[in-house]
């Protein structure tokens, strides 16, 4: 096929190649991969871009250290050493939470941290409506609150409705608009949120260069965070979708040569296959870890561990390795000590890799499926 009658792939900021490879689901699920795909981005056509935008971020102060509320600094001591166990119980999934919350809400009305904390518990109990309700209350109570209206903004890209998050925000696109004055310090954790919940705002509005520099922000102030991936796939669906649209024009206005048409279908087999071979294995098997298996990063007993596999690759010696994120159960007897550890390596405790000879494959409870056992 003459490739001169290709008109170039406009607004795409990827490796083609590897773009494509993902349309036709080589690599999807995988975490390396898709970090190879968002390096091939071609940051300086991004930054000249974002040059000639006029809202581009500018510098701002970014600490590591806690940047406590006013109200919450006037707490006890002992009450916030309780707030803290809470708030690592309802990261660690476990339920119970609701009650006490609910108590400390009306013992201290004045610190949105608590309602924070107990959004956070009622979304765990699946009790969407009333979370819904309580995170527009954050708003309306602490309209300065910026932990709120970043909640408040997740749970409307979650419900489909990304479109009001500028509204959510105030209008306000750069963090540090919310506190224009003060020469405020911002953590980490609060860059993080707000520019992946603005990133994937931009994404969906196929504002792929705003969307790219929210990205470079949030993965250089935590890499080790999941936020910037999860960012990542809302940028590549957004650009998947730009180059299925120019493919389908092309072939529209040139027809289909036998030889794409071969190439396509054996892309298509590839995908229907996976790229990975998993074994006896598969994404979204629920497993359980064999006994005497150990941590491989603690060497602690992990044996009856149980979850669902998010995604399967080799490892650097061709060995299949299954990501298996931890159902509810397994969540609710880490132990505070466990989660301790994993934080201080800045490891995710929700979930780990293991290779296939560690598990074994469990049946699903009747009527459960896909995600309901997870936190």
């Amino acid at each position: 096929m003459s490739t001169d009658k290709i008109e170039p792939l406009s607004g795409l900021y990827f490796d083609r190649y590897q773009l494509v490879q993902h349309l036709f689901g080589k690599g999807t699920g995988s975490l390396d991969r898709l970090d190879r795909l968002m390096d091939t981005i071609d940051m300086d056509q991004v930054l000249a871009e974002a040059r000639e935008w006029d809202e581009s971020p500018r510098d701002f102060k970014i600490t590591m250290n806690p940047v406590e509320e006013a109200n919450y600094v006037r707490l006890p001591r002992k009450i916030k050493r309780e707030l803290e166990r809470i708030r690592k119980k309802i990261i660690a999934g476990k339920k119970g939470l609701v009650k006490p919350l609910t108590q400390y809400r009306r013992r201290f009305p004045e610190v949105p941290f608590v309602w924070n904390l107990l959004s956070i518990a009622l979304a765990n109990h699946g009790r969407m409506d009333e979370y819904e309700a309580l995170v527009h209350e954050t708003v309306q109570h602490f309209p300065d609150y910026l932990f709120g209206r970043i909640a408040l903004a997740n749970y409307c890209l979650k419900a489909g409705r990304h479109r009001e998050i500028p509204a959510v925000l105030d209008n306000k696109m750069n963090i540090y608009d919310h506190y224009p004055d003060d020469g405020r310090e911002f953590h980490y954790s609060e860059v993080r949120s707000f520019y992946t919940v603005v990133g994937s705002f931009y994404a969906r509005e196929n504002e792929i260069v705003k969307a790219i520099v929210c990205w470079n922000l949030v993965k250089q102030v935590d890499e080790e965070h999941g936020a910037h991936r999860m960012l990542a796939q809302e940028i590549v669906r957004s650009q998947l979708a730009r180059v299925q649209g120019d493919m389908s024009q092309f072939l529209q206005k040139h027809g289909r040569p036998e030889e794409m048409e071969d190439e396509l279908h054996e892309d298509e087999a590839e995908s229907m296959e996976g790229a990975v071979k998993p074994g006896k294995f598969n994404v979204g098997d629920r497993v359980r870890v064999l006994p005497e298996i150990k941590d491989p990063d603690f060497q602690t007993d992990i044996a009856g561990w149980s979850g669902l596999i998010d995604e399967i690759d080799y490892d650097d010696q061709g060995k299949i390795l299954c990501l298996v994120s931890w159902d509810r159960a397994t969540l609710l007897k880490l132990g505070d000590e466990h989660i301790d550890k994993c934080e201080q390596e800045n490891l995710n405790y929700e979930r780990m890799y293991l290779y296939t000879e560690d598990l074994e494959l469990l049946d699903y409870p009747e009527g459960v499926r896909d995600g309901t056992l997870l936190a």
